[in-house]
């Protein structure tokens, strides 16, 4: 559990460019409580072939029965593309990555976050994959994140899973009947989309 921790410029490698954690589905819970998640940029400036970069530039999250999230904020984390390597897939959620890891989050806002592309992969501020069905957001707030293309997003190139989800929010659950709930929230000024 943590409380009061601030990631800010951070420069993990992996998935997480601020924080990344793993437990165990089936008895880990996460707590955060009042951290800020600021500033994570991961630029992709090099060749690497079919690689993620990274996944959840302000936070990674897998692996968890359930998080709790509570007065934390994300802002101006994300990705920067300046390759033109078609076989580069870029990073995934630039401010928070959840998979198989049901969140509650409440009082939690997504400020500023952003990927500017040249090709690959995207999906937004904050994706849910797998197993996080049942999660809940209150009282949350999506406010001025921006995802640019700087390459035109509807042409699916050579790489048939080339995929961009232009959204706040992606989810990606593991089931068709799965859920997940959005109590008081704000979602505006979220600017996706193609720079040509």
């Amino acid at each position: 559990n943590l409380e009061g921790s601030t990631f800010k410029d951070t420069e993990n490698k992996g998935g997480g460019r601020g924080a990344l954690f793993v437990g165990t589905t089936a008895s880990s819970y996460l707590t955060l409580s009042n951290c800020v998640f600021e500033g994570n940029v991961y630029t992709i400036s090099q060749t690497a072939n079919n690689n993620y970069h990274s996944w959840g530039s302000g936070a990674a999250v897998y692996n968890f029965k359930r998080v709790f999230m509570d007065d934390c904020v994300f802002k101006t984390n994300g990705y920067l593309h300046t390759i033109t390597d078609t076989k580069v897939r870029s990073g995934k959620a630039s401010a928070l990555f959840l998979q198989a890891a049901p969140i509650t989050a409440c009082n939690t806002s997504f400020i500023g976050n952003f990927f500017v592309l040249s090709y690959g992969e995207s999906t937004g501020c904050v994706e849910l994959k797998g197993a996080c069905g049942g999660s809940i957001f209150k009282n949350c707030a999506w406010i001025g994140n921006r995802g640019l293309r700087s390459s035109n997003f509807f042409t699916n190139r050579d790489n048939a899973s080339n995929k961009t989800f232009q959204s706040a929010v992606a989810l990606l659950l593991d089931s068709a009947s799965a859920t997940v709930d959005f109590e008081n929230c704000t979602i505006a000024y979220n600017l996706m989309g193609s720079q040509n």
